[in-house]
């Protein structure tokens, strides 16, 4: 039996969750799912042969990332949707041409999360129909039916020995660079033409 959809993750911390909760409403929808690790190759040659109706990547800028995410795990597959988790970019990262996608990347769906995201990729060459505006994903966790899903903060602060009555800021991130070594960071750097050492730090600390 085919398989119609296969999720690649990069991150655990940042995606998993939130594949879980696609993977759960595409099965109501009587299709069947694999989720796997991007870098996971053993488990991922298996597609080659249960290939996939549709291809689900974490992000895809170039033919470098399609490649890596679709080529090398289950050869040519037509239909490619990019999660496109790296939406919330710094006005500097937006000029970038990385960032924008180029060469068949954009001929993948790449989901936006609004349309100033949408407006950024049609005008830098991807064709609106490969644009569709969803909203993020892990937003869903905080519909009502997902009530009591997170700590609140009193739990929070009982848990880290913080005071409740003062006002907390807090810092979100996926902290995906966290655990990537040096010469990881200098790798995505070249790649991406934009210096990570700092944000890796940050990151870290």
């Amino acid at each position: 039996m085919g398989l119609d959809f296969l999720i690649l993750y990069e991150h655990v911390v940042r995606e998993y969750e939130s594949l879980l909760l696609l993977k759960l409403e595409l099965e109501r929808r009587g299709y069947s799912v694999e989720i796997r690790q991007l870098l996971d190759r053993k488990k991922l040659k298996y597609f080659i042969w249960r290939r996939p109706r549709a291809l689900v990547a974490s992000n895809l800028y170039d033919n470098e990332g399609l490649n890596s995410h679709v080529y090398n795990n289950v050869g040519r597959c037509r239909r490619v949707v990019n999660l496109h988790w790296e939406q919330m970019l710094s006005d500097t990262q937006e000029a970038e041409p990385w960032f924008n996608f180029e060469g068949n990347a954009r001929r993948c769906v790449q989901t936006c999360w609004g349309e100033r995201t949408r407006r950024r990729l049609v005008e830098h060459g991807v064709p609106e129909e490969n644009a569709p505006v969803t909203g993020a994903i892990m937003m869903d966790f905080l519909r009502p039916e997902f009530a009591g899903y997170f700590e609140d903060k009193a739990a929070l602060c009982r848990r880290f020995g913080l005071d409740p009555e003062k006002k907390l800021l807090l810092y979100i991130s996926s902290f995906g660079y966290a655990s990537m070594g040096e010469q990881e960071v200098r790798e995505l750097s070249e790649m991406a033409g934009q210096d990570f050492t700092d944000f890796a730090r940050v990151n870290r600390e």
